[in-house]
């Protein structure tokens, strides 16, 4: 939005109607994604695939769209789009980790899940995803175990090994 303000209030509501029916159109699929790669031993490529198949189907997705609808400074856009993706996919691959925002056997309420989002916001800006392979190993937690959320919460944010 912003990297196309320039050109204008219409060109501006323009690619932000083309955004919300991109996301509307793709957002169960990328939580989908997400959701099942969080158990994936080491969490590092769990995290690599949705970080690499994620933002680049959605980025070409995008980018197809935009194009055909001829968005102005299309180039600063998708920049500022891809590094906003990225950043949001880790923190969804942090927060499924965690047992947050899920959906089936495994799912809390979407209030519990808006309650705890302060508290995965600061863990996760504290980068304490890092910990997470050993927390998991360290705490002898099945992946089929219907409390994994509350058991493989880390305990410190220590990166070093």
């Amino acid at each position: 939005m912003f990297t196309t303000l320039k050109f204008g209030w219409r060109a501006v509501a323009g690619a932000m109607a083309a955004e919300f029916v991109l996301r509307i159109a793709t957002t169960g699929f990328c939580g989908a994604l997400t959701q099942s790669l969080r158990y994936v031993q080491p969490a590092w490529q769990g995290a690599m695939v949705t970080l690499l198949v994620l933002p680049l189907t959605m980025q070409l997705l995008e980018l197809g769209l935009h194009l055909l609808r001829g968005t102005p400074n299309l180039r600063a856009g998708v920049g500022v789009s891809t590094g906003f993706t990225i950043l949001s996919t880790l923190f969804h691959v942090y927060a499924t980790r965690q047992g947050a925002y899920l959906t089936g056997t495994h799912a809390t309420s979407l209030g519990d899940d808006l309650r705890r989002t302060p508290q995965l916001l600061t863990g996760f800006l504290a980068l304490r995803w890092c910990a997470l392979d050993k927390t998991e190993k360290d705490g002898n937690v099945s992946a089929d175990s219907p409390v994994l959320h509350q058991a493989a919460r880390p305990r410190r944010p220590s990166c070093s090994r």
